[in-house]
């Protein structure tokens, strides 16, 4: 009808989005969708052939964009891994749509709290704390340069350090044929469904264990001798290098005591609480047989110790990483 209001809406394929809306300058070249594939308009011809082959109003066009960024990413360091050392990741963005991708596209490294970001760098990109944004658009098919990440793993960090990232459209960009959900865009990794990030690399710090023996040195030598007791129920504290508790324990009925997943090359202080009726024995009496001497400091109990590089992280009988303390 003539000068009469209607809304025309495209539903595009599956993996396709609407192009950007009237740009160009040239109505009958651009596309008139917005991003929800509507167009609203008023008729404006007063007379027509109503002619499907040939339309009284032949501008109301509507583009079509497939395009895809996905991500790849590498841990170039090899372990085992310890605290206070660096670690390299790479990360590969690509296109694996029809379409070209706009430039200020993005990709988003986020570290766990185990680690800390040192430095993140890529020709060909603006890089801000851990966030690349692309000089250029990336085309069709094609891989983008290389964005390296370094990272330092933190004092005090154990077990499995997962780093996940993800490459993003330009915020003047349409939607991706395959969007992430909605990832995290600042701090440390809280990311954990596979469908939030496009990359994820992890590594394992080698966590490991300490613990040793309490006796009565009953010929007051500073050393462990045959027929000599074990002394059950001692307490045992852990302080890390800041002086903060990290764990208490007692001896068992054979006088052993254990700290299992403790950060590997990493120090530590061991002190030992005396029974009220006790004191403790010459310290290092036998520098030279370490395993077999009193290692606690007379006046306070405490051993000043720096944990293995590697182990096992076993606990039993003689089975801890240093078993000599």
């Amino acid at each position: 009808d003539v000068s009469t209001d209607y809304t025309l809406t495209f539903t595009t394929p599956t993996g396709y989005s609407i192009t950007l809306q009237d740009k160009g300058g040239d109505d009958a070249k651009d596309s008139d969708a917005n991003s929800a594939g509507v167009i609203s308009l008023t008729t404006q011809a007063t007379a027509g052939t109503n002619s499907l082959s040939s339309p009284d109003m032949p501008t109301f066009d509507v583009g079509m964009v497939q395009y895809n960024l996905v991500l790849k990413k590498t841990l170039d360091t090899a372990g085992p891994f310890v605290p206070g050392q660096d670690v390299t990741y790479t990360l590969t963005p690509s296109n694996d749509g029809l379409a070209n991708a706009l430039p200020g596209w993005t990709v988003t490294d986020l570290l766990p709290s185990g680690m800390t970001l040192k430095s993140m760098s890529g020709t060909g990109y603006t890089c801000v704390g851990n966030v690349c944004t692309a000089n250029a658009g990336l085309a069709a098919g094609a891989t983008a340069g290389a964005i390296t990440v370094v990272a330092t793993v933190n004092a005090g960090a154990t077990g499995v350090q997962k780093n996940v990232a993800y490459v993003a459209p330009s915020g003047t960009d349409v939607t991706e044929t395959n969007p992430l959900g909605t990832p995290p865009t600042t701090g440390t990794n809280t990311v954990t469904s596979s469908t939030d990030n496009d990359a994820e690399a992890q590594l394992s710090i080698a966590s490991v264990s300490i613990g040793d023996y309490v006796w009565w040195d009953t010929n007051r030598d500073g050393f462990q001798s045959d027929g000599e007791k074990p002394v059950e129920k001692v307490t045992v504290k852990l302080f890390d290098n800041s002086g903060n508790l990290v764990a208490t324990t007692t001896t068992d009925v054979d006088g052993y005591y254990y700290f299992k997943d403790l950060a590997p090359g990493t120090k530590y202080t061991v002190q030992f609480v005396a029974p009220t009726d006790a004191s403790f024995t010459t310290q290092d009496a036998t520098p030279t047989a370490d395993k077999v001497d009193s290692d606690a400091n007379v006046t306070d109990g405490k051993v000043a110790i720096t944990t293995p590089t590697t182990g096992s992280n076993l606990t039993g009988h003689g089975l801890t990483d240093d078993p000599t303390i």
